[in-house]
């Protein structure tokens, strides 16, 4: 199946969503107060209808973070990252020959699974989130949703089958989320790339099998590639132990480690 595309792309089919809260603010400052009151309440209302947590978070913390950087600016810095096939490293044919035929969980992988055509069943277990953003091909979740699930699974098995998905449902709407509240730089965004909703669907049963037949290591510390939330599970683990510490009157030393560009260093001949 062929990959789909979240690089930048022409500026047509992929193009840069930023805020223009910036240009926004100047042009308010020209307007009486009563009519900027109306155009922050839409805005607000707006806002909460696609992402109520950054909504909340500027009525209630006064959170207001916005991208204060040109669309030129944006694009230079994050064209070439994106675009860039991956350098490193990946497992060699041989070593993923092992890996298939190696014995874990009780069990062998069955990688055949992952091939096999669609069923209905599978469509309609799938956990999908339906409040969600639409693609650039404009499908909105309400829309997908009535599509009878018989129907998802033949479009599914049509593009399994063929290894093609049409050049459409390949675009994505790249936006960029400020990691601080006044970024110093392109680097300090964060970009987020927003595929098509039916590709989307299909992505999701096919992790659902991939979890059945290679699933993660039975290690309770894992958080990454399983269902359950793991900011939550980190945070209740790191309270517990700072908890303890208080309570015996012990000291505890915490070390936080982050891996810079952790996901740019995954080769792409792995993924593939």
């Amino acid at each position: 199946m062929r990959r789909s595309r979240h690089g930048l792309g022409s500026r047509s089919a992929r193009r840069l969503r930023i805020s223009n809260v910036t240009r926004a603010d100047t042009a308010l400052a020209g307007m009486s107060s009563r009519k900027r009151r109306r155009i922050v309440y839409a805005r607000i209302q707006e806002l909460f209808r696609t992402c109520p947590s950054r909504a909340a978070a500027e009525v209630i913390d006064g959170v207001h973070m916005s991208v204060r950087h040109s669309l030129e600016d944006l694009e230079a810095y994050w064209r070439p990252i994106l675009e860039r096939v991956s350098d490193a490293s990946g497992p060699t044919p041989s070593a993923l020959n092992a890996l298939r035929r190696e014995e874990q969980y009780e069990g062998a992988r069955d990688y055949s699974r992952l091939w096999v055509p669609f069923t209905t069943d599978e469509v309609k277990a799938s956990k999908f989130n339906w409040q969600t953003a639409p693609g650039p091909d404009g499908i909105r979740p309400d829309e997908w949703r009535l599509v009878p699930a018989a129907r998802k699974a033949e479009t599914f098995n049509s593009w399994l089958t063929t290894g093609v998905i049409p050049e459409p449902l390949r675009q994505c709407r790249t936006i960029f989320v400020p990691k601080t509240d006044v970024p110093a730089g392109p680097g300090d965004y964060r970009p987020i790339s927003i595929a098509s909703i039916p590709l989307r669907h299909m992505h999701s049963v096919l992790a659902r099998r991939l979890l059945d037949c290679c699933p993660p290591p039975p290690d309770a510390r894992q958080r990454g590639f399983v269902c359950a939330d793991g900011t939550l599970q980190n945070s209740a683990v790191l309270d517990a132990v700072l908890g303890d510490s208080r309570k015996s009157l012990r000291e505890c030393h915490v070390a936080v480690l982050d891996f810079a560009k952790a996901f740019d260093t995954v080769s792409h001949r792995a993924l593939v």
